[in-house]
């Protein structure tokens, strides 16, 4: 982004975690990203720990894209909303400790786990039972801890929208 308000133009930023520290720390760190229109590339390979998200509804908008990709990141976030595309190459994706903390996924979204590891604390599903989504797997791990209180979706739920890919 170019100014502090400017919106309009999507880029990509590519941020190497090596020796980074979000307000002097690289453990515990307090959240520090927000995606407004474009995409976030975590690389490097130092460790980094902490929430990630400023946004109280942790939201990945339409069109963003956030690529984790340092296998010694580890997030922890609470529930996240996936409009855009989630893409994890390598590192932890640690979604939440609660029960309802869940990775959900609205219409027209994309997750790609590649790599790494992914941890949700309750629910990988769709915004609802009819929400079309992406689900992409080629490696990594995708755990599931099922910790949450729905009697209509399953812990991990990929709705019956005639949109849903998964491969």
């Amino acid at each position: 982004k170019t100014s502090g308000t400017d919106t309009s133009a999507a880029s990509k930023m590519c941020l190497v975690l090596d020796n980074v520290t979000v307000q002097g720390s690289n453990s515990g760190a307090p959240p520090f990203i927000t995606i407004l229109n474009g995409e976030l590339e975590l690389s490097g390979s130092d460790p980094f720990s902490g929430p990630m998200f400023l946004s109280p509804n942790n939201t990945i908008g339409a069109g963003d894209v956030l690529t984790i990709n340092n296998p010694n990141l580890t997030n922890g976030s609470l529930t996240i909303g996936i409009n855009g595309t989630l893409h994890v190459i390598q590192g932890e994706l640690n979604i939440g400790t609660s029960t309802g903390n869940s990775l959900v996924q609205n219409f027209g979204s994309t997750v790609v786990i590649e790599g790494g590891e992914v941890n949700v604390a309750g629910m990988f599903r769709p915004a609802s039972s009819s929400t079309g989504i992406t689900f992409e797997q080629t490696g990594g791990a995708l755990n599931i801890f099922g910790n949450h209180t729905s009697t209509t979706l399953a812990s991990l739920d990929f709705g019956t929208s005639s949109f849903t890919e998964c491969t």
